[in-house]
């Protein structure tokens, strides 16, 4: 996944595959902690009204 590097670029699409719901539950349970954690901070910075408008 792109939660190796955390680059800006990385990020973006990131937030563009969790938009898509391409991010599943099973995907995310299935990832190393350390990912997990990433993932997380990577989400944290989302603008949150904008992803949550289309959920």
């Amino acid at each position: 996944m792109k939660l190796n590097s955390c680059r800006p670029k990385d990020e973006a699409h990131l937030e563009i595959l969790e938009r898509c719901g391409l991010i599943s539950a099973s995907i995310e349970s299935d990832l190393p902690e350390i990912l997990r954690e990433r993932l997380a901070q990577v989400r944290s910075r989302y603008p949150a009204d904008e992803f949550e408008e289309e959920q």
